[in-house]
């Protein structure tokens, strides 16, 4: 019962916590102390729109894309003279590989700026190629994020996701030259689609097994799609217990191949990052804010010299601290020292609701100063992020009307 009480909960309070957002113009100023923050860049173009997709996308035009790679190297420069630094880079979208030498460009400016230790991009299975494998590594790429979604032809149908003709085979030998070339290579995978038995996801992860990536992610089904009573516990159980021997799990839907060194998903270590490019969201320093949605409205604003920000939010103390403990135990350990460094004492106290809860659901176990989760509280952890996704989702709809509204304005 907790299990579907505790997601709930958090799907409600992160509804509150995003809801009477302020418009905006700017991103807020960088923490004090010149720490280094982790950066998101967005590129919201795709060749295919697949069904199941929540983030900003549209389908790639050409000479827009190259617009708007520019566009977005500009925002960078103007983060720079905000006196932002960043440490980690990670690009997504969208399908960051459709323009690779805008894209290499991009990278080439933040890592000339700050030099990040850091630099993972996404990328699809039909762009793991020799010409755009080697473009990346050269630009300094040392996490490779390929979303494969599933090796079997039955899954990705029922995902809307269009055929290109390359088959299970060919995508898991271009994982493995890839694995060659840069130092962690994810592998994005879906579970919990309908129709998708048992027997058919552990096709998925004996292919995995073959396969062996750096990281594997096995993100539930989000989206238009999603059915209320997927996942299942069982088929997640099937994800633990399939891979346990050969990896170890990294967040709530994360797993990294045994005895390895891999860099993980950035909101696992960190909870803070800008956003930048059409459609991002940024938390820094307690305060949410989202970019325009619309790309002709994001380059108009870019290009005037403008930051494309249009919505702001400044946390409440006990809504940081609830996203803080959300990261966290997502990521595996809560260290509670830190949250009541970070928020004080009785803020720590304010939690006290949701920590019944998740050790109601015989979620959480104390190692000394650490919360750390039980093999159901995984499955919980995952839920739990699962509902904040899909309050961001929401979120998301609201702000693309706004940013509708905004192209719809005269000059």
């Amino acid at each position: 019962m907790l299990e579907r009480i505790v997601p709930r909960y958090v799907y409600r309070k992160s509804l509150e916590a995003l809801g009477e957002v302020k418009r905006s113009s700017r991103p807020p100023h960088p923490p004090p102390g010149g720490s280094p923050l982790q950066v998101y860049l967005h590129f919201p173009f795709c060749e295919d729109l697949c069904g199941y997709c929540t983030f900003n996308r549209q389908r790639f035009e050409k000479t827009l894309a190259q617009r708007y790679s520019a566009a977005l190297r500009k925002e960078i420069a103007m983060y720079r003279e905000r006196g932002y630094a960043f440490d980690r880079m990670y690009v997504g979208g969208g399908t960051p590989t459709v323009l690779p030498e805008e894209l290499v460009r991009t990278i080439a400016l933040v890592r000339s700026l700050w030099h990040p230790r850091v630099t993972s991009v996404e990328t699809h299975p039909d762009h793991l190629n020799e010409p755009v494998c080697a473009l990346l590594e050269e630009a300094g790429v040392n996490r490779l994020s390929i979303g494969v979604q599933s090796f079997q032809e039955g899954v990705l149908r029922s995902l809307a996701r269009k055929d290109t003709g390359i088959d299970g085979g060919e995508i898991r030998r271009r994982i493995e030259r890839s694995m060659a070339r840069f130092k962690t290579v994810n592998v994005d995978m879906i579970f919990g689609v309908p129709g998708q038995t048992a027997a058919v996801l552990k096709k998925d992860i004996l292919a995995i097994k073959e396969v062996l990536p750096h990281q594997v992610t096995f993100y539930p089904l989000m989206g238009p799609k999603a059915r209320p009573d997927l996942p299942s516990r069982e088929l997640y159980a099937l994800i633990v217990d399939g891979l346990s021997g050969l990896y170890r799990p990294s967040s709530g839907w994360g797993f990294s191949l045994a005895g390895t060194s891999t860099l993980d998903e950035y909101i696992t270590e960190r909870e803070d990052y800008a956003g930048l490019g059409a459609g991002s969201f940024g938390y820094v320093d307690g305060t949410f804010y989202a970019n325009s949605f619309s790309v002709p409205d994001y380059v108009r604003l870019i290009e005037e010299r403008q930051f494309p920000v249009i919505v702001s939010k400044r946390f409440s103390r006990p809504q940081r601290s609830r996203y803080h403990l959300l990261v966290r135990f997502f990521g595996g350990r809560v260290d509670t020292g830190e949250v009541v460094r970070k928020f004080g004492f009785f803020a720590a106290l304010r939690l006290w609701k949701e920590l019944m809860m998740m050790s109601g659901a015989g979620g959480i176990f104390l190692e000394g100063r650490a919360l750390l989760p039980t093999e159901r509280g995984r499955f919980l952890s995952m839920l739990m992020m699962k509902a904040f996704m899909s309050a961001v989702s929401e979120f998301r709809r609201s702000c693309r009307a706004i940013s509708r509204a905004k192209e719809r304005q005269p000059d």
